[in-house]
């Protein structure tokens, strides 16, 4: 998925915009419009919340990756470290994919970078967002709502809110960034070594 540009709605890798409210979101009972402000809009999905229990502590940690600022000697500008639900891991070491219904969470984190006795290292700071994919396999939500298709639910949620993404449509949010891992069902499985097979 692609991700907002600081702390704005701009868009860059894996990040998303807000919403101006489409047909295909008013016709699903589990998506609504919300109107916030002065006519923005925002799509909340409680399938695709970031979920209400502490699963950086309930889950398993699959792996993190770090995005390197514009000048590598700067460090790291970005650490992601992406969960997933225990049962949704279990399945996926048994049968090579996750299940329908497997909710996956990646917190997007700014970065400080420091000259420590190891190297320079970068490590999380504050939180810039969160990105969930849930799996839907027959893409069966796909006609309800622009946050469905190619066989998940896609939503970023910026800083610390949870329930209403700025997610537009996944296909121009989100896809774009996922396409190169389309061998992998959209996952960049090589950063997540439990998975490995």
């Amino acid at each position: 998925m692609k991700k907002p540009v600081g702390r704005t709605g701009a868009l860059v890798m894996l990040g998303l915009i807000v919403f101006g409210a489409s047909a295909r979101a008013e016709d699903s009972p589990a998506v609504e419009a919300m109107h916030l402000g002065e006519g923005e809009g925002r799509i909340v999905d409680p399938e695709l919340a970031v979920p209400s229990e502490n699963y950086r502590e309930e889950w398993v940690f699959l792996g993190a990756f770090s995005v390197l600022a514009d000048e590598p000697e700067e460090g790291a500008k970005e650490m992601h470290a992406v969960y997933a639900e225990q049962e949704a891991v279990r399945a996926y070491l048994d049968a090579g994919s996750f299940p329908d219904g497997a909710k996956i969470v990646k917190d997007v984190f700014e970065t400080e970078t420091a000259y420590l006795t190891t190297g320079t290292a970068s490590y999380a700071r504050e939180l810039a967002g969160r990105f969930v994919m849930v799996k839907d396999s027959q893409n069966t939500k796909a006609d309800q709502s622009p946050l469905w298709g190619h066989g998940w639910g896609w939503a970023f949620y910026e800083g610390t809110e949870t329930r209403h993404t700025i997610t537009t449509d996944y296909e121009s949010d989100c896809l774009g960034c996922h396409q190169p891992a389309q061998e992998t069902d959209y996952l960049y499985t090589q950063g997540y070594p439990l998975l490995a097979r």
